[in-house]
């Protein structure tokens, strides 16, 4: 009995957290060039990424940067950061 019970509440855990994946996955905002001069602006103005961080994001704008996955990534992990302090 106690088997039976276990299985039936991993199964329910299963799906609520795909329930949850698929609701992160529909908010998400793709990186794109015009996304990332949008940043700059918004940066310019607020000063919340880091000297580095910065300059990575305008060099992606004025194209020194191939805008790879990896970069787009990086990027992301940008946007997520001044997402906290206001930037819509």
């Amino acid at each position: 009995m106690r088997e039976l019970i276990l299985i039936i509440k991993i199964e329910v855990q299963e799906v609520q957290f795909f329930k949850n994946d698929s609701k992160t996955k529909e908010n998400e905002i793709e990186i794109t060039l015009e996304v990332v001069q949008k940043i700059v602006q918004w940066d310019m103005r607020n000063k919340r990424l880091g000297v580095n961080k910065y300059k990575f994001m305008v060099n992606l704008v004025e194209g020194k940067i191939l805008l790879s996955d990896k970069n787009k990534y990086l990027a992301k992990l940008n946007l997520q950061a001044i997402e906290k302090y206001g930037f819509k």
